[in-house]
């Protein structure tokens, strides 16, 4: 089974950190935009290690046999875009929500969070892609009844930005994690709680963060744990 939640922390790691190149797309320093989704779909356990291709063969044979087409709207963290696969000025990258995507992108040149709309998927035609048998996408926070619902989220600062506020949630409770002690403490009661320990990440005004705020209460923190 892949990770979503690996696949984009390979991209998250590189963020702001690397430029666009198709004449050096290998890494590390520079990278296309599918060569990019290429190491992270290697680094979620997707597809094997010295995979490579571009576009077209990210449509023809690289994606079908693990993933099945989806609408745009039902996109969500993990999900792949692909738009005019065909051609040069074709391009890919990942959700982290349904509005937000990370790409590397030749105009910001690297790796970034931007915004789904506005052009920044490339030009139609938009092929969208779930990939099968991955854990960590945004549904496994939507606990079981008589489960514990806890869990840390990552949300973008505002639209465009590369930095990220955590929030703990716990319940119908949600606290602002202010450093890396607290961090730390979250990640531990997460993990002992649920067994589980992964963190999602979300645009400024996604629908899932959006849906979360709407469903809890910010109250100043505390190491809040059900008994």
């Amino acid at each position: 089974m892949g990770d979503i939640n690996k696949m984009i922390q390979w991209m998250k790691d590189r963020e702001g950190k690397v430029t666009y190149s198709q004449g050096n797309r290998g890494g590390p320093n520079s990278y296309d935009c599918s060569s990019a989704v290429y190491f992270a779909l290697i680094a979620g356990g997707f597809i094997p290690s010295g995979s490579m291709g571009w576009t077209g063969s990210l449509h023809d044979t690289t994606l079908p046999p693990i993933s099945t087409k989806i609408a745009r709207s039902e996109c969500r963290k993990g999900d792949i875009f692909l738009s005019k696969y065909w051609a040069n000025d074709g391009h890919t990258g990942i959700f982290i929500d349904n509005q937000t995507i990370i790409h590397c992108s030749y105009g910001r040149n690297g790796i970034y969070t931007t915004p789904a709309a506005g052009g920044y998927m490339g030009y139609e035609p938009i092929e969208y892609y779930r990939l099968n048998n991955a854990s960590g996408g945004s549904e496994e926070n939507l606990e079981k009844e008589g489960e514990i619902m806890m869990y840390i989220y990552w949300k973008q600062q505002k639209i465009g930005s590369k930095n990220y506020d955590a929030y703990f949630v716990n319940g119908n409770k949600r606290m602002y994690i202010e450093d890396d002690t607290l961090l730390q403490a979250c990640r531990s009661l997460v993990k002992y709680y649920t067994g589980k320990t992964n963190e999602d990440w979300f645009g400024n005004d996604g629908f899932r963060v959006l849906s979360i705020e709407a469903t809890t209460d910010l109250v100043e923190f505390k190491y809040y744990a059900n008994k």
